[in-house]
């Protein structure tokens, strides 16, 4: 799998609280992605049809979002935080 991002949105906020500071982040972006089975479909039902690039060409691909929050809490030298991230492939190309 192949995953190319587009460029997206970066929102970050703070709250100071004396020593106390608190971050929170988004990152969301549109992304492009390829993906080779590592096999063949097997046929299809009847009434089903894979997407025309995978029967000709072996691959496929879609469009996506990418999406990542974080939040961090600072005090003094000392921090810590947690982070998300998410790559979803939703829109595959059937031409």
């Amino acid at each position: 799998m192949s995953l190319a991002r587009f460029p997206g949105v970066d929102l970050v906020g703070r709250v100071f609280a004396g020593p106390l500071q608190l971050t929170a982040s988004a990152d969301v972006a549109l992304t492009f992605g390829g993906v080779e089975p590592l096999r063949m479909p097997p046929p299809a039902p009847p009434g089903t049809t894979y997407p025309l690039v995978q029967l000709e060409s072996g691959y496929y691909h879609a469009l996506g979002v990418y999406a990542a929050p974080g939040l961090e809490a600072r005090l003094g030298p000392v921090a810590a935080g947690a982070e998300a991230r998410l790559d979803r492939l939703f829109l595959d190309f059937k031409a």
